[in-house]
């Protein structure tokens, strides 16, 4: 299983790929630069294209396939069979025909892979930087940033590709983590309302088939924003790192109860060794639980292995874990750093290596 990210290699190559753990080795599949070009101007010299820059959308990964989803366009990339393959220093894509996304996607708007009833992502919110879009008084007071509550659907259909628009969010809301059920559900936790300045400790739960309706789920223990989400065992939900209402970037796992329907006790999970947000969640081929880079003032070069069999002396002070066979395994990255905002949790169909 991979998971799609924006890293940069100290080798000095800069853009999005797909990171895959196994049998404690982090291999990394170059697929897009950090700027590429629109191939339908392909009549124009490299420089006068229209340029992309990978960051300021955001990405996910379907079978062999990246989608880089930024303002109203969506392009599309193929995996190469070659791990050691780099793109060319001008790389093309085009964009995919047909509608365009309802809303302008940004680098907080929350990205959701899901697999059920069919392959499809969900994105919600993300911040409103276009003037056009801003109230005469926002813009007189300088200020041109705001969350939007705006939410569409990506279907990658057997027979063509389609953009669907959702009800709108409750909310307001930027730099939210989601993730998908086994049932199609999808869950959206924590954020941030950029025009009020709150950090959101929300949850909602939004079902397609059930009518669009978003259904309220408990508060999250703690506010939190940029942090990772993954369904965990069918069970639980996994809601790790992130940056708290004070600003600090977090280490806590919190934890919260499908068939109870509640948030665990804090203490109950280990917290990582280093604390990032914008971090990466993955379960590797072993089944265990994975949190990959991240940011904490700088980019997180680490990934974190939940792992069994280690004493509870080892943990860290005043920590109490899951179990006490149970805590994070700090491994090195091979050879390159993710920076923040950069991994998307995968999506259960994206190719194996």
């Amino acid at each position: 299983m991979g998971v799609v990210a924006r890293v940069k290699c100290r080798e000095g190559w800069e853009g999005i790929g797909v990171i895959c753990y196994s049998n404690h080795h982090c291999s990394f599949h170059q697929v897009l630069n950090e700027t590429v070009y629109e191939r339908d101007y392909l009549h124009a010299r490299p420089k006068g294209r229209p340029k992309e820059r990978v960051k300021e959308g955001v990405c996910g990964g379907a079978e062999d396939q990246v989608y880089l989803f930024k303002g109203r366009k969506t392009f599309m990339a193929k995996l190469s069979d070659d791990p050691s393959w780099s793109p060319p220093t001008y790389q093309n894509i085009s964009s995919i025909d047909g509608d365009s996304s309802p809303f302008a996607v940004t680098q907080s708007t929350c990205l959701i892979p899901c697999s059920v009833p069919g392959k499809r992502f969900y994105l919600f919110g993300g911040e409103l930087a276009d003037p056009s879009h801003l109230p005469k008084k926002a813009l007189a007071q300088g200020d041109g940033t705001r969350s939007q509550s705006v939410a569409g659907m990506f279907i990658l259909g057997e027979v063509g590709r389609m953009w669907l628009p959702l009800p709108a969010f409750p909310r307001k809301i930027a730099n939210a983590a989601g993730t998908s059920l086994d049932d199609g559900s999808i869950l959206i936790l924590g954020g941030k309302d950029l025009e009020k300045n709150e950090t959101l400790q929300t949850a909602y739960i939004f079902d397609f088939r059930d009518g669009g309706r978003y259904s309220i789920l408990p508060d999250i223990p703690q506010p939190i924003q940029k942090a990772a989400a993954m369904a965990w065992k069918e069970t639980q939900i996994i809601l790790a790192g992130g940056i708290t209402a004070d600003m600090e970037t977090s280490s806590q796992v919190m934890v919260f109860d499908l068939k109870a329907r509640k948030w665990e006790a804090s203490c109950d999970w280990p917290s990582f060794h280093t604390p990032r947000s914008g971090l990466g969640l993955m379960e590797d081929t072993h089944g265990r639980l994975v949190a990959l880079g991240g940011d904490n003032f700088g980019p997180v070069g680490t990934l974190e292995v939940l792992e069994e069999g280690v004493a509870e002396g080892n943990l860290h002070d005043n920590e109490k874990p899951y179990n006490s066979r149970q805590t994070w395994n700090v491994t090195d990255y091979l050879g390159f750093d993710v920076p923040k905002q950069s991994l998307r949790s995968p999506d259960k169909a994206l190719r194996d290596y």
